[in-house]
């Protein structure tokens, strides 16, 4: 091959490659763009569709910020048209903190927060969250405290979401329906949607047959504890009453978990969180136990359950906190 053909084919190396990556990244962009309408994975739905009810028209005076047992276990369409529920399965404390201030960039602030922490160990919530959640914007500004795996599920978030179908024991179902349809039928409920396994009941000795969710102690990262003291100064900006929820249990795995010494290291970490936000409140039961049979799985519950989480929730925590918060802003 003559030499200046050769040093003409190198030199066009560089700008085909550039083109090929230009190419690569739109169609990244518009698969994440419409993401939603090809993701069938009813779960991950439940993430990617949160911005629609962050940006929905209208304020709420109340916000539920959880994971994935308030989403599926709150309607709070029978609470209060006043309660949005943001349930954000999978999250910690940083998609939780990235939650309530992509709401407060869109409203006003809410009175007050009913705040759900897992205190379990959800090694890939980050990881779901950066995948359909995070923003460019947001991306941005948590960039020093991911590690470069983190970076790379953001940057490729589309592909590596394709073959992702389990997390943890829980195989992830299949949601069928136009995406429009699951949005819809969201923001009707305020946020709610009841979980895949909704149908089901889950029997008395699963966990001691699968040994699934067995700790003993609770899972908190450093980065867990910082971005949780975001969260609380976030709210403390905007006078925002922060209701820290307690945990709802299976009767079977609460049985566990006090033999384990989860239970006691819990009410630990919720008494140092009492000294260390001496602003915000705590509920007076922080752990719940109700029958295996309210849960679909291991982890959401099902009809039953989700009636009587509602109820609890309505009787027990919204009307006596929203009583005493609505008292005091008409005092001011």
């Amino acid at each position: 091959m003559p030499r200046n053909i050769t040093t003409s084919s190198f030199k066009k190396l560089p700008g085909g490659f550039l083109i090929c990556l230009a190419l690569i990244l739109a169609t990244e962009a518009f698969l994440y763009s419409s993401r939603a309408y090809f993701m069938e994975d009813f779960w991950n739905k439940f993430i990617v569709n949160e911005r629609e009810l962050v940006n929905m028209p209208g304020d709420f005076d109340y916000l539920i910020i959880g994971d994935s047992l308030q989403k599926t276990g709150i309607n709070t369409a029978l609470v209060s048209d006043r309660v949005l529920n943001l349930g954000l399965p999978g999250s910690k404390p940083l998609g939780q903190y990235l939650l309530l201030k992509n709401y407060l960039e869109k409203h006003k602030p809410p009175k007050a927060v009913f705040f759900y922490m897992d205190p379990e160990d959800t090694e890939q919530s980050i990881l779901v969250i950066l995948r359909y959640f995070v923003s460019f914007k947001d991306f941005l500004s948590i960039w020093p405290e991911l590690t470069w795996k983190e970076r790379k599920y953001f940057i490729t978030r589309y592909w590596e979401s394709m073959d992702l179908r389990t997390v943890g024991a829980i195989t992830r179902d299949w949601y069928r329906g136009p995406n429009d349809v699951f949005i819809g039928e969201m923001k009707k409920n305020l946020g709610y949607l009841p979980s895949s396994r909704a149908g089901r009941v889950m029997p008395d000795d699963r966990f001691r047959k699968t040994k699934e969710r067995y700790a003993s102690r609770i899972s908190m990262t450093e980065q867990d504890h910082k971005y949780l003291d975001k969260f609380i100064e976030l709210a403390e900006e905007n006078k925002i009453k922060v209701v820290f929820l307690g945990q709802l249990l299976p009767k079977e795995l609460y049985d566990i978990f006090e033999r384990s010494g989860f239970n006691a290291d819990y009410l630990r970490f919720l008494e140092d969180a009492k000294r260390r936000y001496p602003g915000a409140y705590f509920v007076d039961e922080p752990i719940v136990e109700i029958d295996n049979s309210m849960f679909g799985d291991i982890s959401h519950v099902n009809t039953a359950g989700a009636k009587f989480y509602t109820e609890y929730f309505k009787d027990k925590i919204f009307k006596p906190y929203s009583e005493m918060f609505d008292k005091e802003e008409v005092k001011r």
